[in-house]
């Protein structure tokens, strides 16, 4: 049987439609790279490297002057994108980059709004957990994790789009909600976060909720409860699809049975 370890992303991916997980994890089909994605990493590679310094040299000029080695570390990436390896032009790759640095320095910018680093410690940044919750075999990473004033953990991620509207907010903390509980979980740190932050920079704003556990208990019995219809899914080969507004901007839909004649 198919390995059904799952990430908060997939296992969004199944809940939103079960063809689409089939089509990444079952079929493994490729999708091309997307320059939302890239930038995402850029940002998120920069913020990390920016606690390793000393907190006095945590400034926004500090930053900005990394942009450019960035990039450069993802040379590869950039020249995947569909704009850049679809054109023969040199220029049209030099645009891109610059329209890549003009967006990562924009976020930069608004996370100095948000936050000063200077005052922060982190426990860790991109923190790789994997855990047992309730039989579901689970992954996650951590943007960063830190102690509050009374000691307690606070996760805080990194997102490089706008806040959703606030009828939307609960969800947009499920995968925090997952990371809680495999912290909980983990031997080396054994204790469920306080609080969980999602650091919007387009938008410049910090959700936050604080988590306790009846959170916690509820998550591990959906993600239990994923993990076990994707294990029926993969038995029966049944994986309906779930048309609906997303589609649009599903790659895989020119091949969607839901859109077969």
């Amino acid at each position: 049987m198919l390995a059904t370890r799952l990430s908060p992303s997939r296992a969004s991916d199944f809940k939103q439609c079960p063809q689409l997980y089939k089509f990444r994890v079952v079929d493994k089909l490729p999708e091309p790279p997307s320059r939302a994605m890239l930038q995402g990493t850029i940002v998120h590679h920069i913020l990390e490297k920016l606690f390793e310094l000393a907190p006095d040299q945590r400034t926004l000029e500090t930053a900005i002057s990394r942009i450019e080695d960035a990039i450069a570390a993802h040379e590869e990436e950039l020249r995947s994108l569909p704009e850049v390896a679809d054109s023969e032009s040199e220029s049209d790759a030099d645009l891109v980059r610059s329209q890549v640095a003009d967006f990562v320095r924009e976020m930069l910018e608004a996370y100095f709004v948000l936050e000063d680093p200077s005052l922060i410690e982190p426990v860790a940044r991109e923190l790789r957990l994997h855990g047992d919750l309730n039989g579901a075999s689970v992954v996650g990473v951590i943007d960063r994790l830190e102690q509050d004033f009374e000691g307690a953990y606070v996760v805080s991620d990194y997102k490089t789009g706008k806040a959703p509207p606030a009828n939307y907010q609960e969800k947009a903390f499920f995968g925090l909600r997952v990371y809680a509980a495999l912290l909980e979980a983990s031997d080396d740190f054994g204790a469920a976060p306080k609080r969980l932050r999602l650091i919007y920079l387009k938008s410049r704003e910090i959700l936050e909720m604080d988590i306790d556990q009846g959170h916690l208990r509820g998550t591990k019995s959906q993600m239990a409860a994923i993990s076990k219809a994707i294990e029926t899914a993969i038995e029966l080969d049944n994986w309906p699809p779930s048309p609906g507004k997303l589609c649009d901007w599903c790659y895989f839909k020119p091949i969607c049975p839901a859109f077969q004649s």
